[in-house]
This record gives C-alpha cells, structure tokens and sequence, in this order.
C-alpha cells in the first residue's frame, strides 16, 4: 500500500512538473536544417505552408 501511495506521488508530482507554457497557435522560431539533397532550408522559406516536425529517439 505504501508503495502505490509512492509512486502516485511522485506519478504527480513529475507530471505538474512537465506542464509548460502552452505554445498553440504561436510562431516557431526560425531554424535551418539540411536538406536530403544537402542544401539547406530555412524554417522562413515555408511560410504560408504546413510543416510538421517530427522528433524521435533511437533508444
């Protein structure tokens, strides 16, 4: 019993840490990143176009 109650806790507590300032609706900053032919995009060059980013991890 006291075990759950401990994971609970701090199930809570990390998740009141990860909250954030919400950024919907807001611009990205501008970045660069290298194309697949190797040239290179900048973030400014796609306005007025969706652009969806996606991260990953290999572990």
């Amino acid at each position: 019993m006291r075990k759950k109650l401990l994971y609970l806790i701090l199930l809570l507590l990390l998740t009141y840490g990860c909250k954030g300032k919400e950024v919907v609706g807001t611009t990205a900053v501008d970045f660069v990143l290298e194309g697949i032919s190797g040239g290179q995009i900048t973030y400014s060059e796609l306005k007025g176009r969706p652009v969806l980013l996606y991260f990953f991890a290999s572990w």
